[in-house]
């Protein structure tokens, strides 16, 4: 409908710092912006980035004009709409757990896709997350100036949730914990990332403090 929440978000912001943003102190706001939720299925097959979502983002940002902090996700719940349901039915998309096999998470009932730990852009999920971060970077360099100088910060930083099998029951258990992405992939990316850090066994076995032969 063209519409977002800036009228709504200046109201509250102005409730609690009358007058605008001032001093030292602002008041401000986070706008969560959900990667893989801003695509919609494309009229020649595939997904395309919904060009009304993104216009609502940059208008948000224009007419609220108050201090914020853009929270770029992509994270195990960037799990709601058409994308994440389709990625999440291809094993490639998602980490697995030390048995080979895709964890099976939710949240309190949010459902919870743990995508792949491995950055090659040629995986689907990766794909669509490092266009959208693309899109998103080139319509903030758009911006005026003056509504650039709002974004205080910009953050990628997600929870771990998924690195936990049984996430809801099992955060307390700290006995035989898989916490990683144990896809075959992701093991030599990993071994190639020591062997590039440490280069002989000797200095990370020094580094570590371990004593693996």
């Amino acid at each position: 409908r063209g519409l977002n929440g800036a009228a709504p978000l200046k109201r509250l912001l102005d409730a609690l710092e009358p007058g605008g943003p001032q001093g030292k102190v602002q008041v401000g706001y986070t706008l969560t912006v959900q990667l893989l939720e801003l695509y919609r299925p494309g009229a020649a097959g595939g997904w395309e980035l919904d060009e009304k979502r993104l216009d609502a983002i940059m208008n948000l940002m224009k007419q609220a004009r108050r201090p914020l902090v853009l929270y770029l996700s992509s994270s195990h719940f960037d799990s709601i709409g058409p994308l994440p349901a389709a990625l999440a039915k291809d094993p490639a998309n998602l980490m697995k757990a030390a048995d080979g096999q895709p964890l099976k998470l939710s949240y309190f009932g949010y459902p919870i896709h743990p995508y792949t730990l491995i950055p090659d852009e040629r995986i689907d999920v990766n794909r669509y997350r490092y266009q959208a971060l693309r899109e998103i970077a080139r319509r903030v360099g758009e911006l005026p100036e003056d509504v650039q100088r709002l974004i205080v910060a910009v953050t990628l930083v997600g929870e771990v949730h998924h690195l936990f099998p049984d996430f809801e029951n099992g955060t307390g258990n700290f006995t035989q914990v898989r916490v990683t992405d144990y896809d075959p992939r992701s093991i030599a990316a990993f071994r190639t990332w020591l062997k590039d850090k440490y280069q002989t066994l000797a200095r990370f076995n020094q580094a570590t403090g371990f004593a693996y032969t």
